[in-house]
């Protein structure tokens, strides 16, 4: 696959990232290399402390220590000069830590979960069928109001509409039925015409296929 994903790519003027073993052995000579690099990896390079899986970060790592970070910078050096070593421009990246962030609380109800989500599409509000509004009350009155929600919608707009195209915004949002995935741990509401099941195409993909009279 990346034996063809690769020359299209090129063809198409897109960037290829790749390692230099897949580069060396496909033949094609990259551009420039990448090194990405940490701050906390460099303090952490740098000697102090040691980092365990599974445990808090030591506080030094969150907060800014100059000489922990000089320290470490030989590593990022000799990354470069190994890098430099295959006659390319290196390029180093210094990658930020985010914090993730959720829409909601997850201790909020069902019903304001799945407005905070309808709210980031651009909806003004949402509106429940019966079917869905019995479901609403039948989760919460069982527990299930604490477990986190995954909208099924269409990928094809932002509304349950797939012809409102662009970023619209000031629209409803219907909540045709709901249903909990136990297993998963997460409520899923059906918004609008949504299906669970598979979309499948107009022409089945089994009448490009070839016959042979061998077979």
């Amino acid at each position: 696959m990346k034996r063809v994903a690769r020359p299209v790519a090129l063809e198409l003027k897109r960037p290829v990232p790749s390692d230099i073993a897949v580069a060396q052995a496909s033949g094609f000579a990259p551009s420039c290399a990448v090194v990405v690099a940490t701050v906390r990896a460099l303090k952490m390079h740098g000697g102090r402390p040691k980092v365990v899986a599974g445990k808090s970060l030591d506080a030094v790592y969150k907060n800014e220590n100059l000489a922990l970070l000089r320290a470490g910078l030989p590593n990022l050096e000799r990354h470069v000069k190994n890098v430099a070593a295959y006659g390319i421009p290196v390029v180093v990246a210094i990658a930020q830590p985010s914090t993730f962030k959720h829409l909601y609380d997850i201790n909020d109800s069902i019903e304001n979960k799945i407005l905070a989500i309808a709210k980031s599409y651009g909806a003004a509000g949402v509106d429940y069928s019966p079917e869905a509004a019995a479901r609403l009350t039948l989760f919460t009155d069982l527990g299930y109001g604490k477990m986190p929600i995954c909208m099924a919608k269409t990928h094809l707009s932002f509304s349950d509409q797939a012809d409102l195209k662009g970023a619209p915004t000031g629209f409803r949002v219907t909540i045709r039925d709901m249903r909990a995935s136990l297993g998963a741990g997460f409520v899923y509401p059906l918004v609008g015409t949504m299906r669970t099941m598979p979309g499948l195409p107009a022409r089945p993909a089994f009448c490009q296929g070839c016959s042979s009279s061998a077979l």
